[in-house]
């Protein structure tokens, strides 16, 4: 019993699996880091465990997608073997005078990978279980990873059949006749694999390995091989993984040439492993290269790529499309914005926009609307959740009131996600009154529902194509050159979901706009360098810079807005294409490139949530500005707004924190910054009905709440599973969204 307990113990799984979590920490992290994703632990607000447990490709979730999902797996997982066998071999002499070391390293490493797939399985099914996936779909996916990941296996392991010596080819080469085994059998009381001071002074004791057979051999003693040999047959095999870790590298780079077409966009899930796999390969490689001193050289290859990163060929910045970036940049200071958002060209602007207004009104009173109440509507961000939420609200209301809600919408306006979905609703449409889309388009779900459909393949699968290796694969757009990255796989998968509606420029949408065809847009990126707010619309708009108060008092108030069309006018604004535009409004941290702009000094721009995810700031201005107008030509204003977050969520408690976690509790606040910006917005909402009488000035807001709450909880993501689709429409039944709806029927029903 003693001795199989203590063949157990010594056996070379778990020699391997304790050695992992002694010498190893950094290389088990990238599998603890993806098994806390698939557990909910780590980025299940922004859906990151949906791209493990539902992973879809080309549009649809099922054995493909888990198919590809398990060859990416089996990337990782190789690519681990490789690092931790060239890292770690040495340990253990004995497998250089094994057939096939590698091969039985890689059998014997196996209960970390086997533990993985139980978990990840698990998860899948207990997932499928609660989404109404039936038994045979359940079992299709989880055969379908488990093929994908034998089958990448399979072939590497006929390359390593193929390339790596084993000790008696060694002794074939160099003719050298085998040493006699019979004269050393192994000593299973107390093997020894080198000497104290031999060629392997740190190996580690292992008495028992497993067989290609997956059966039990004792471990043979190597003190009869010249060390020499031994190191020379690991370095031959360190060689072949340099070169197989440098083949996949060169592979992955070559599929950013193709990234255009669709077949080549992975799931996310896929990406991911691929992407750890080339982390754990660099590290390994610069492990083996500086032992010791691998941490010093990982930071001064970082200073050395940010140096280089700085100019020349690595030197990469995401552009605007459409932009002119070779001609002298604006100037960006307070003494232009200044300039730009002076007296007369306020007045210009608000003028233009009462010719709009007042076509808008001249519209309404044809259908016999003499005073009608004006609609603006405003989406939150949170991805294609968002998208979707302001897809359906747009439907409801239109059906409700037969046709008549978006004729009555002035103006649009939001964050992210929302104004993707928003957008595309506009631009339907327009189609639809230009005769370019048939006469049900608005409510026909699947064209709709085109805006908030998977985002995040062509994303991911970029971070491990180009962005890491081709940072400078040129692209032609309105006669400039610019170069693909993660914020072009994003435009080039959402044009293609919305047919290319949105690869024309923004100028393109001004004469509908002056026409009053369709509702004003407003698009405000948040400008990194101060914080300001870049006012994107088809029309100049140099009244939203400040409070028409600064007009009066110059001296008062800041500028906290900027008008791209006059900011940027030299510089092609007109050119900008749309769907450079929403990305703009939706460039959501490391998940897309802030966007640099053609100014000096260069400014960046990001996503519009960080100054004002709901859409109300804009609107509140705007309301400021035309007050007079409105009061003067309607009977009211409708502020519709939809939001992705529940106003009544619960409130963590505090209680029973402990001292480290009391540490971090001042930086929460910094979190709440949706939660803060409602509560500036409630402030603004004051501030506009002391403006406007309540019988003038009508607030509804129409939000999202799960059906079961936080864990059936849509994340905010580019990537929304079937049930979270069906959680969204189905929240738009909910008394509270019901009861606005009737309200919004009366107030703007005959």
């Amino acid at each position: 019993m003693l001795t199989r307990l203590r063949r157990f113990i010594y056996s070379f799984p778990v020699q391997l699996f304790a050695m992992h979590f002694r010498s190893d920490l950094i290389l088990v992290g990238s599998w603890i880091f993806i098994l806390l994703i698939i557990l909910g632990k780590i980025g299940a607000r922004y859906g990151l465990p949906y791209l493990f447990l539902a992973p879809e490709y080309l549009g649809h979730e099922g054995s493909l997608s888990f198919l590809l999902t398990g060859l990416g797996f089996g990337a990782f997982a190789v690519s681990w073997n490789l690092t931790v066998y060239l890292l770690s071999a040495y340990r253990f002499p004995f497998l250089a005078t094994l057939r096939r070391p590698f091969a039985k390293f890689s059998i014997n490493n196996f209960l970390l990978p086997t533990l993985f797939v139980f978990v990840y399985l698990y998860m899948h099914i207990r997932y499928g279980i609660r989404d109404g996936l039936s038994a045979n779909a359940i079992a299709l996916d989880c055969l379908s990873f488990i093929l994908g990941f034998v089958g990448f296996v399979a072939v590497i392991a006929v390359y390593f059949a193929n390339t790596n010596k084993d000790i008696f080819s060694f002794l074939k080469l160099q003719k050298i006749p085998p040493p006699d085994l019979r004269a050393d059998m192994p000593n299973v009381e107390a093997p020894e694999q080198s000497g104290k001071h031999g060629a392997f002074p740190r190996s580690w004791r292992v008495e028992v390995y497993l067989s290609e057979s997956l059966r039990p051999r004792l471990v043979r003693p190597v003190s009869h091989y010249d060390p020499k040999l031994l190191q020379q047959i690991f370095k031959q095999n360190h060689l072949n993984m340099l070169v197989a870790q440098l083949v996949s590298i060169l592979v992955l780079a070559a599929l950013g040439f193709w990234m255009d077409y669709p077949a080549l966009r992975f799931p996310a899930a896929m990406a991911i492993f691929l992407l750890c796999s080339v982390f754990i390969s660099v590290f390994g490689a610069v492990s083996y290269w500086f032992h010791r001193w691998r941490f010093p050289a990982l930071i001064l290859m970082l200073g050395i790529l940010n140096a280089l990163s700085r100019h020349g060929f690595l030197h990469h910045e995401n552009q605007a499309y459409g932009l002119n970036y070779d001609c002298a940049p604006a100037v960006y200071d307070h003494a232009r914005l200044s300039q730009l958002c002076r007296p007369e060209n306020t007045l210009s602007d608000m003028l233009e926009t009462e010719a709009i207004l007042n076509r808008w009104l001249a519209r309404r009173r044809a259908v016999g609307d003499e005073r009608p109440r004006m609609v603006i509507f405003c989406a939150s961000g949170g991805g294609l959740k968002a998208s979707l939420m302001s897809l359906e609200a747009l439907r409801y209301a239109d059906s409700l009131l037969e046709g008549d809600f978006m004729p009555r919408v002035v103006l649009m306006a939001g964050a992210s996600g929302g104004m993707l979905g928003t957008a595309w609703y506009r631009e339907l449409y327009l189609q639809k009154q230009e005769g370019l889309a048939d006469a049900n388009v608005l409510t026909n779900r699947e064209q709709l529902y085109a805006a908030a459909e998977n985002l995040i393949n062509p994303i991911a699968t970029s971070v491990v194509t180009t962005d890491l290796f081709l940072p400078r694969l040129p692209f032609s757009y309105a006669g400039h050159t610019y170069y693909k990255d993660r914020g072009y796989a994003f435009e080039l998968q959402f044009n293609e979901n919305t047919r290319g509606a949105f690869g024309k420029p923004l100028g393109a949408y001004r004469e509908a706009e002056q026409q009053a065809l369709i509702p004003l847009l407003f698009l405000t990126p948040s400008i990194v360098n101060d914080g300001r707010r870049l006012v994107i619309s088809a029309q100049k708009v140099s009244y939203m810079m400040t409070a028409p108060t600064a007009v009066k008092v110059p001296e008062a108030l800041d500028i906290d807005a900027v008008d791209f069309r006059r900011l940027l006018g030299e510089q092609d604004a007109d050119r900008l294409r749309f769907s450079t535009a929403l990305r703009m409004n939706a460039t959501f941290p490391y998940i897309l490139p802030n966007v640099s702009l053609p100014t000096e000094p260069q400014i960046e721009v990001m996503d519009a949530g960080f100054r004002d995810n709901y859409g109300l700031k804009t609107a509140i201005r705007f309301l400021h500005v035309f007050k007079d107008w409105i009061q003067e030509h309607t009977s009211g204003v409708v502020l519709i707004q939809v939001q992705v977050d529940d106003p009544e969520r619960k409130i963590p408690s505090s209680a029973n924190t402990g001292r480290i976690e009391g540490m971090f509790s001042p930086l929460g606040l910094a979190t709440q910054i949706t939660r803060l910006q409602r509560y500036e917005h409630d402030m603004g909402l004051g501030f506009l009905y002391e403006l406007y009488s309540p019988e003038e000035l009508s607030f509804l807001r129409f939000a999202y709440r799960p059906p079961n709450g936080d864990a059936d909880k849509a994340p905010i993501s580019f990537h929304l599973t079937q049930r979270n689709r069906r959680d969204i429409i189905a929240s738009f039944q909910l008394p509270v969204n019901q009861r606005n709806f009737k309200k919004l029927q009366e107030l703007l029903g005959d």
